[in-house]
């Protein structure tokens, strides 16, 4: 899903594919937690001890059903390092300040020379993911693991946190009376019209001017615009046929439009109120259909799909692999390099609850999108109800912490 156009503090719990996290509720039996760290608001990375990773660790203790499937964080691990190692070694991927915390454990980036900073190198994200592999079947019962064979860099200021979705899309192969909306595939002249102009035409144009009209680019057809127009958000879904089949949509271009929110722009004309979550924006969008092209168009950004393999997992990531729900998070790759492993938290709008779970653990930066810059981060929730709820409701602030293997020359970091 090359781009997506849309578009952690606290608790703990094990981000796993396909599994809701547990919280589990104190009771006077039960020891008080250890203390989360305060948030961290200026910007700069802080190396964290090995008693401040281990107290972090400590967390895990209380609740070992979390534990139970670590390993299950294989799956994702394994997209990384397909990622990584293609990459030569020695090749910069991130670029620190040059502190004298991360002088004495990263070195100066040797392929720019007139750089000033502490490198992240692809061979190092190597070491550490084939590190974490390598653990993952013990972490169950030995999880102090993780600060103990791993440096702990936090990143601030803390990230925005949001989510995105694998939609399930009612569709037809063809035009009938109910599935009458168009989703196209990338016109062949979208990447020359860029490069000329800059961008192609905007959403205006091609849902109300119908400029694409009639020339054969129709991969499928929807009964609701809004729905068309979420499943560009989210980058990629699911086709749902009349006969029962589905089919795997993905990301295939964009017309280099501004990404503009549309429920942010609705609130500012007194549509909505906050919180601004797509439930609202849904709700709204459907108790005024005359008014739903307009508004619609007020996001110029448009984006084309190309039909994925029958028999295809999931959704692709922008490093071409498959996503893995609750693990996988979209980046600014200039921040958070897609391969890199880190360590978040974060409070999750729970549907089953109708609270917020704790998301706490691993996380794998394998995405990218358009409207994801700077330190904001997408969770990638997999398909369903539960999904569709976190995603629409994720909005708050988060813990990161990127993980690296320690080695000779890292050994005088924790101490």
């Amino acid at each position: 899903m090359l781009a997506r156009c849309c578009c952690l503090l606290l608790l703990l719990l094990l981000a796993l594919p396909g599994c809701s996290p547990r919280h589990t509720v104190p009771d006077a039996t039960t020891p008080a937690l250890p203390p989360l760290p305060p948030p961290m608001e200026e910007e700069g990375v802080d190396v964290l001890s090995e008693p401040e990773a281990l107290t972090l660790i400590e967390r895990l203790k209380y609740d070992p059903g979390t534990l139970e499937d670590w390993t299950q964080a294989s799956f994702a691990a394994d997209q990384s390092f397909r990622h990584v190692r293609r990459r030569p070694r020695s090749k910069t991927a991130l670029l620190l300040p040059d502190t004298p915390e991360l002088a004495a454990i990263l070195p100066a980036p040797s392929d720019m020379p007139v750089a000033t900073g502490r490198a992240v190198t692809y061979g190092h994200m190597t070491r550490t993911l084939e590190r974490l592999q390598q653990l993952l079947p013990s972490l169950r019962a030995h999880p102090e693991l993780l600060a103990t064979e791993f440096i702990w860099l936090r990143s601030g200021p803390d990230y925005t946190f949001t989510g995105y979705y694998e939609p399930l899309l009612a569709a037809s192969p063809v035009r009938t009376e109910r599935f009458r909306y168009p989703l196209y595939k990338r016109p062949p002249e979208l990447r020359r019209t860029i490069a000329r102009r800059g961008h192609y035409y905007s959403r205006k144009d091609i849902d109300q001017r119908g400029v694409l009209r009639g020339r054969g680019l129709e991969l499928a057809w929807a009964e609701n615009p809004v729905d068309i127009f979420i499943l560009q958000v989210q980058g990629s879904g699911r086709l749902l046929y009349p006969d029962g089949s589905r089919r795997s949509i993905l990301y295939d271009g964009q017309n280099r439009r501004a990404y503009k929110a549309i429920g942010r722009l609705m609130k500012e004309q007194g549509l909505i109120e906050d919180p601004i979550t797509m439930p609202a924006i849904r709700q709204w969008l459907a108790e005024h259909p005359k008014e739903t092209p307009d508004i619609l168009a007020l996001n110029p950004s448009y984006v084309f799909f190309r039909l994925g393999k029958k028999d295809s997992r999931g959704p692709l990531g922008s490093m071409g692999y498959v996503l893995t729900p609750n693990l996988s998070v979209a980046t600014d790759t200039t921040v958070l390099p897609s391969g890199l492993t880190a360590f978040m938290s974060v409070l999750v709008p729970d549907l089953k609850s109708g609270e917020e779970r704790a998301l706490y653990g691993l996380m794998f930066p394998q995405d990218r999108g358009g409207a994801i810059h700077g330190h904001r981060i997408d969770v990638f929730f997999g398909n369903g109800a539960q999904a569709e709820y976190a995603a629409g409701r994720l909005n708050t602030q988060g813990m990161v912490v990127i993980l690296l293997a320690r080695d000779h020359r890292t050994q005088r970091a924790a101490n």
